[in-house]
């Protein structure tokens, strides 16, 4: 699609990789609250996955990027 529209360099990659949830667990504030400092504290660990294979089956979410032709 971006491609179509007429633009170049075009590169996807799968980011925002994080520890997996467990819904029952996580109905605990306390629980919540651990899982998130845990995270916060290790969160270049995560960001480390961005553009990797893992990030491209685990991560939440794609960034896709391009650059219109001068």
């Amino acid at each position: 699609m971006m491609h179509e529209s007429g633009l170049i360099d075009v590169r996807v990659f799968g980011a925002g990789v994080f520890p997996p949830s467990i819904p029952v667990l996580e109905r605990s504030r306390a629980v919540r609250t651990t899982i998130a400092r845990f995270v916060r504290g290790t969160l270049p660990l995560w960001q480390s996955l961005d553009r990797t294979a893992i990030a491209d089956v685990l991560g939440f979410y794609f960034f896709a990027t391009g650059r219109k032709p001068a």
